[in-house]
């Protein structure tokens, strides 16, 4: 009997600590924050706080420095794991959602629906896994997925045990972010955890890295149009009276596309749909222009 009770017991422990293998308390992210029109760059953190109960269920309860304003997420996530997935309340559907399913394989699929900002309407977001890997972070050995994301826009990402979505972690964007001229993630600089320890992600700057942009005369909105955007083929710029460079980065932070800017036009058909981050430098370097560009 009292073994019987003792296998039990180690039975429910073992499913209760891994079930808080995701967002232990204490946990971190750190991801970089970008602005439209300037050159100053932040971070965005997320931190792990304390237990709470939502719906009879208990919830991780995850802080926030700073959130991407186009978004339109709550000001704290309320979050659980079960059995290898991860779900995320939804207060406007007032419901969870899967947001992750680290135990996914290739090809599976999974979908959630949330209520899109600022239109209102319920949007559709299928995950699908194109291929599975893993990377050591510190000592650790996490599984990674290879995914491609489908609602509105389509494109891809990587999801990391443990961490989540290394663009975001709610890696879903608005029907409007072309045109929202608010902050924006650019991909994720640091996780940190107990067990993890804190794991800088390569040709990133440091967790807390942060920059003024101090510009002299700085084209501005008022005299630059970038068009069409969305685009999938080219797009054309008006109001750049010199010559100029560009970079083009994917939502994960990593460049995609460089170059001298001729003709006053970009093409952009050799890249992924989604969302892209263009900035334009003089010859010299000094940025010009930071914005949000969509291939679709």
């Amino acid at each position: 009997m009292n073994k019987l009770l003792i296998i039990i017991a180690l039975a429910l422990f073992t499913k209760y600590t891994s079930a808080q293998t995701f967002a232990p308390v204490g946990a971190k992210w750190y991801y970089t924050e970008r602005y439209p029109f300037s050159g100053d760059i932040n971070y965005i953190q997320y931190t792990a706080e304390k237990d709470t109960m939502v719906k009879g269920q208990t919830c991780r309860k995850i802080s926030k420095k700073d959130d991407p304003m186009c978004w339109g997420r709550p000001g704290i996530e309320l979050m659980y794991s079960t059995n290898d997935s991860i779900l995320f309340y939804d207060p406007k559907l007032d419901t969870f959602q899967m947001i992750y399913r680290f135990s996914a394989s290739k090809n599976d699929t999974w979908s959630f629906i949330y209520k899109d900002y600022p239109s209102g309407k319920n949007e559709t977001v299928t995950i699908t896994v194109d291929s599975v890997g893993s990377i050591m972070a510190n000592n650790q050995s996490l599984k990674v997925l290879y995914v491609t994301y489908n609602n509105r826009y389509k494109y891809q990402s990587t999801i990391i045990e443990k961490m989540g979505d290394i663009g975001f972690m709610f890696n879903f964007t608005p029907s409007f972010i072309a045109t929202c001229d608010g902050n924006y993630p650019e991909g994720i600089r640091c996780y940190e955890d107990t067990i993890i320890g804190n794991y800088h992600f390569a040709n990133k700057d440091s967790c807390t890295y942060t920059h003024i942009w101090t510009g002299i005369n700085p084209i501005t909105d008022n005299n630059i149009i970038i068009y069409p955007n969305p685009s999938n083929e080219t797009i054309y710029i008006t109001g750049l009276n010199q010559a100029a460079n560009f970079q083009m980065y994917d939502i994960n932070g990593r460049m995609v596309k460089s170059g001298h800017i001729k003709d006053a036009q970009i093409q952009v058909k050799d890249l992924v749909n989604g969302m892209h981050v263009l900035n334009i430098c003089d010859l010299t370097g000094l940025k010009l222009i930071n914005k949000k560009i969509i291939k679709n």
